[in-house]
């Protein structure tokens, strides 16, 4: 008795044998099959980045002890970007921060954030501020305090969706359908062998 894993492997050869002319990879076997998504669909985690552009905004915190960070991210789980805040020390040993509401920040005094490449050579500032590097992903900035040194963080980049291991029953229902999409996908590579046969002959009857 084959695994499933062993049916799909056949079952991708096959179709990259039978979608040669635009099939020619693994890769490109796997977007055409039906019973590799069944099987492989919920086993990669996901995460959440800052966005190349995160328009990153500073504030002093009502406190006066903390900052608060504001800036885009999307995640890799859910379409389009998202705007999000957290305080800075609050969230220092943190993998995943604390989100706070966005209104936080209304009232709040903002912190001047200044973009710059790494390698210029500008002078250092005397004032707080951000310097909001523009070098790689842009994601990445440094903090100005008078008498303090300067400190340098990176916007967060965090797991938001970690699958879980699959238990041995919850697989019955990718057991009952995959007669289902093997059908099709064989079906399908049948039926683009058969049209490239009848291309190579000239096309009879067209």
């Amino acid at each position: 008795m084959y695994s499933a894993k062993q049916c799909v492997n056949v079952l991708l050869a096959s179709l990259m044998a039978g979608l040669g002319g635009g099939c020619k990879t693994e890769a490109d076997a796997k977007n055409y099959s039906l019973t590799y998504h069944l099987w492989s669909q919920n086993n990669t985690p996901s995460f959440c980045r800052p966005l190349a552009g995160p328009d990153l905004a500073l504030f002093r915190a009502a406190s006066g002890q903390d900052w608060l960070v504001v800036y885009n991210c999307a995640s890799e789980l859910h379409p389009g970007s998202h705007r999000r805040a957290y305080f800075l020390e609050e969230n220092r040993t943190n993998s995943t921060p604390h989100f706070v509401d966005l209104k936080i920040a209304r009232g709040l005094p903002s912190v001047p954030v200044v973009k710059q490449f790494k390698h210029d050579k500008n002078p250092t500032p005397t004032n707080t501020c951000a310097i909001w590097y523009l070098d790689m992903e842009n994601t990445s900035f440094t903090l100005y305090r008078p008498g303090s040194p300067p400190e340098t963080y990176s916007l967060p980049c965090y797991p938001d969706w970690i699958p879980q291991p699959e238990t041995k029953g919850g697989t019955w229902w990718r057991k009952a359908l995959t007669p289902i999409t093997m059908t099709v996908d064989i079906t399908v590579g049948v039926a683009v062998v058969a049209t490239c046969i009848w291309m190579a002959v000239g096309a009879p009857g067209y």
